[in-house]
């Protein structure tokens, strides 16, 4: 990803250069603060990240580096989609044998990424319910409906119709299927 940084540069000479290194993301996701674990990823991304600062600030290049999110050690996944799949408000189809989201046919659908959840109700009769869901659910810490998203600053139009923030020990997966022998085939793409 670096090398093909530096080509872009070379070649197109672009005014913003955004450049994702996920040696850590991962490695932290897999092993959490296990500093044994993680101790190469983090010899190759100081090798990385020096070499690319080099090659920029010797084209006279301002570099800003940052983190999207820290990562803490979490010990309970809280899977959302199936809780609505077992309340029937998530419709499934095979393809392939593999379960996958019908999500036409939903009626209230989570798409989580660690500790937040977008949660889309495609039924406003079931609304009520799906937010009391969530608030008794073990390991939702809290549930920002529209006002509460606005102070967050997560009340733009793609935002869900609520949104779960999962506690500090707790993480949100996306995982709809029940057996893992129909989980979809993208579900094993990713060592995490």
């Amino acid at each position: 990803i670096a090398e093909s940084a530096k080509w872009i540069e070379e070649k197109c000479w672009p005014s913003l250069s955004l450049v994702y290194l996920p040696h850590l993301d991962y490695d932290l996701q897999r092993h959490g603060l296990n500093f044994e674990k993680i101790s190469g990823a983090l010899g190759e991304i100081d090798a990385v990240v020096g070499s690319l600062i080099l090659f920029y600030e010797q084209r006279g290049i301002k570099v800003i580096l940052l983190s999207e999110y820290g990562i803490t050690d979490v010990e309970r996944p809280v899977h959302l989609n199936r809780l609505f799949r077992e309340k029937g408000w998530i419709s499934i189809k095979a393809e392939l044998g593999r379960d996958a989201i019908d999500l036409g046919g939903s009626k209230a659908i989570a798409m989580a990424d660690h500790q937040v959840a977008h949660i889309y109700i495609l039924d406003p009769a079931i609304a009520r319910d799906v937010r009391d869901l969530l608030e008794s659910t073990p390991g939702v810490q809290q549930v920002l409906g529209k006002q509460d998203k606005f102070f967050a600053g997560l009340d733009h139009e793609r935002s869900g119709d609520l949104v779960a923030v999962a506690d500090f020990r707790s993480w949100f997966t996306y995982y709809f299927w029940e057996d893992d022998r129909k989980a979809p085939d993208y579900a094993r793409c990713v060592d995490i």
